[in-house]
């Protein structure tokens, strides 16, 4: 599956792979490209990022973020769900704008993306990260009125990890979870 997925959007320049930005809850916003998610979490002190999609649409995600009427360098936290360079390589850049967010990533997907082999090579405009948060099973990341639990799921890569995010809707909040398909 996923390499027909991959296949279905080969030749397509990522610069055409803009989404329009939507809100999905009160305080969950996709800001991501359309082959892949990048997801915006408001909280009472700040935002929060899960996952960036390329070094090279970094861009478009931060103007999506703009579009919605959102300060990127309100940025707190960027959480990466695996070592991917579609899911981490924009946080570099990312960081730039948003230079106090830290940068969470479980730690044997840090040794991969440090690595820089395979899916986590780092081709410019990607720009190298330094290790800073490591994210473990079970970790709450709080900022504000917003706690998000760490969930590891390897498989997709050997630290994948999954984030339950609080999403509410009307009076109600929800377990949102993001998930990574594993193939074999």
């Amino acid at each position: 599956w996923e390499f027909g997925f991959r296949a279905g959007w080969a030749g397509v320049p990522r610069a055409e792979l803009i989404a329009e930005p939507f809100q999905m809850f009160d305080n969950v916003y996709y800001v991501g490209l359309q082959n892949n998610s990048v997801l915006l979490i408001t909280t009472s002190d700040g935002l929060m990022l899960i996952d960036t999609a390329y070094g090279d649409t970094a861009d478009l995600v931060l103007d999506n973020i703009r579009k919605l009427g959102f300060d990127p360098a309100n940025i707190k936290y960027i959480l990466i769900s695996h070592g991917h360079q579609d899911h981490f390589a924009g946080a570099g850049r990312i960081n730039q704008v948003a230079p106090n967010a830290r940068i969470g990533v479980s730690g044997p997907d840090w040794d991969y993306i440090e690595a820089g082999v395979g899916l986590a090579r780092c081709s410019l405009p990607c720009m190298q990260l330094t290790r800073d948060l490591v994210l473990n099973d079970n970790d709450l990341i709080t900022l504000g009125d917003t706690s998000v639990k760490v969930h590891t799921t390897p498989g997709h890569s050997y630290g994948a990890v999954a984030f339950e995010i609080p999403a509410r809707a009307g009076g109600e909040t929800y377990r949102l979870l993001n998930m990574r398909l594993t193939i074999r």
